[in-house]
């Protein structure tokens, strides 16, 4: 397969022999090791003619506002994450300790960025965001984050409103944040924002700019992490 597809660098030479041959097109060497990952998985070689499609050669740079966007990691960061996701997606709270992990492992090499976008289809995704907002203001939105994903099945109002105590807000700033047009504009210009990205469905992440593609496990986003510092 690797001997019929080209190289991701667009030179008239097969993907196996720019890997092995042109030193100057390291992304061809990752995606030889990007397919034998895949074939040892048990992917179809037009599944995996696809996925190299989608990671190497139409993922297109995407520049994203984080200038609002509560963050963790380093300062110092080579690797920027992306995280676009509503409070009430099951897939966005299984995706959490990935990403805690990656982080982590990653914590002198890697920033993350979280970005709200509820669903319409999700009654209380919104109205979390909003109250995850009006935490950041206060300096609490890592803690208040955590409680809304350990208790994704109950985010009422009232539900909310016992998080915020419970990560210590002040609660008169709180119940005048979450009613501030400023805070519900926060939320509707990231959902803006990954909409003009692409965005159709959660989670999404984008890493230093390119829509992550691949499953959303610890092992292949490590591996994703590791091809952008270049090892």
């Amino acid at each position: 397969m690797v001997n019929q597809e080209v190289s991701i660098c667009g030179k008239a030479e097969s993907l196996l022999a720019s890997a092995k041959h042109d030193a100057s097109c390291r992304r061809s060497f990752n995606a030889v090791r990007y397919s034998a990952h895949l074939a040892d998985q048990g992917y179809t070689q037009s599944d995996i003619a696809e996925a190299l499609e989608k990671r190497y050669r139409g993922n297109d740079i995407h520049m994203i506002d984080v200038g609002q966007a509560p963050s963790k990691g380093s300062s110092a960061a080579k690797v920027t994450l992306v995280e676009f996701a509503d409070y009430e997606c099951p897939h966005c709270k299984h995706f959490q300790p990935v990403l805690r992990q990656i982080v982590d492992e990653f914590k002198n090499e890697v920033r993350i960025y979280f970005k709200h976008f509820p669903l319409p289809q999700h009654a209380n995704a919104r109205l979390a965001a909003e109250a995850a907002v009006a935490a950041q203001r206060q300096g609490k939105f890592w803690p208040f984050e955590e409680k809304v994903w350990d208790n994704q099945d109950s985010l009422s109002p009232a539900e909310l409103e016992k998080f915020a105590k419970q990560v210590g807000l002040d609660m008169a700033k709180y119940r005048k944040d979450i009613e501030d047009p400023a805070v519900k504009a926060q939320v509707q210009k990231d959902r803006v924002d990954g909409q003009t990205a692409g965005i159709t469905s959660t989670p999404t992440l984008f890493i230093n700019g390119r829509e992550y593609t691949d499953t959303k496990d610890t092992e292949t986003l490590r591996e994703w992490i590791k091809e952008e510092l270049g090892k």
